[in-house]
Parts: C-alpha cells; structure tokens; sequence
C-alpha cells in the first residue's frame, strides 16, 4: 500500500487491543518499523473489520504510542 493510501487517522489491532491513533504519529520516529509499515515500505496485514494488525502484547502498545506522540520515553508506576 503506497503513503498516500492511508487515512490520517489509524485504527490498529494490537494483540486483541484496539487502538486509534494518527497516522503522522506512527510515522514520527523515522527508523521504526512501524514508520516502514505506515509509510508503504512493508507490508501490513488488516483484521477482519479493517484494523491493522500489530502482533505484538496490545497492553503493553500504550508505550510504545506514547514514546512516538512525545518522543520520550516515561513510565508511570
């Protein structure tokens, strides 16, 4: 899928977790996998209702979202 295939805001399902997030985020660290996959640069795979699915542990995802929406890396305990 080319760049500019993708709607701005992105519906993903991580591990069984849904999440919504914007396209420019998924893209903001340019040496992520999730950039190559958001940018037409590797395949991505959609569920059944349109999500793309990520395989990876949907609860621990929040992080990885945060640390792309601010590029800092924080942990609340």
């Amino acid at each position: 899928m080319s760049e500019e295939k993708f709607p701005k805001i992105i519906e993903l399902n991580v591990g069984g977790v849904h999440y919504s997030t914007a396209l420019e985020t998924l893209r903001s660290d340019s040496e992520s996998m999730l950039c190559a996959m958001f940018s037409g640069r590797m395949g991505v795979t959609q569920d059944k209702s349109g999500r793309y699915f990520i395989d990876r542990d949907g609860s621990l995802f929040k992080y990885v979202l945060n640390y792309l929406r601010f590029l800092f890396f924080f942990l609340f305990l």
